[in-house]
């Protein structure tokens, strides 16, 4: 098993709830936020299909109640908005995954396989560790919506293979594989173990290594995160 320690800025003070997780993620992203034009944003997503923004707004807009108050934004916030053909299961599987919570013709359980106690994506199908790391990560994060909304009757499997798959990124991924966007944080953290806190830590800290704060992309995962924390 791999042993990480916690980052510094954890050590003494970590949040302990998933309400006090969400309080911070919160202060981290909320300035960032702050300073832009989410109409712009959205318009920006839009044209870039190939990138997970849209749906990830998308999402963000659905669930965090009170981030946005602009009425004009309902034109890119359709909840029946179908996916892309770039939303390739075999292809891109975390855009597939992110898709399918927009659009309900897409059956998640298409590219899952249930039964699997390992990783969601197998890392032969990307080119580079850094890209499987990535891809996986923001398909875990995705993933871990639909647990949550699954039916009663899909749930307990859904929340079983969520849990495997997280067990088996502490056990067997280093969270700092080039990948500066703390996809699937709230999975980590939700999960209730000091090794998973610590990952989820090391993702949160790598997001503002480079300039003291997050990027946009990062600090609109971190405010779905919390959302989702606030909601589990």
């Amino acid at each position: 098993m791999n042993t990480r320690e916690s980052p510094h800025q954890f050590q003494s003070h970590a949040p302990q709830t998933p309400q006090e997780w969400a309080t911070y993620l919160r202060r981290i992203a909320d300035p960032i936020i702050k300073n832009l034009d989410p109409h712009a944003q959205f318009q920006h997503a839009q044209n870039k299909p190939l990138m997970l923004t849209y749906p990830l707004l998308h999402h963000i807009y659905q669930t965090a109640t009170g981030l946005f108050n602009a009425e004009h934004l309902t034109e890119f916030a359709n909840p029946t908005t179908p996916a892309p053909i770039t939303a390739n299961p075999q292809k891109d599987p975390d855009h597939y995954l992110w898709w399918a919570l927009l659009d309900p013709t897409l059956d998640p359980l298409k590219i899952i396989d249930l039964n699997s106690t390992e990783s969601l994506i197998p890392q032969e199908s990307c080119t580079t560790i850094e890209v499987w790391t990535e891809t996986e990560l923001a398909a875990l994060h995705a993933f871990s919506h639909h647990v949550l909304a699954a039916t009663h009757s899909q749930s307990q499997a859904l929340a079983t293979r969520l849990n495997h798959a997280l067990h088996w990124h502490i056990e067997n991924t280093q969270p700092d594989n080039a990948t500066n966007h703390p996809w699937a944080v709230q999975a980590f953290l939700s999960a209730n173990t000091l090794e998973a806190q610590h990952f989820a830590e090391t993702l949160i800290n790598n997001c503002q290594v480079q300039n003291a704060y997050p990027d946009p992309l990062s600090a609109w995962i971190l405010i779905d995160a919390a959302t989702a924390l606030v909601h589990h």
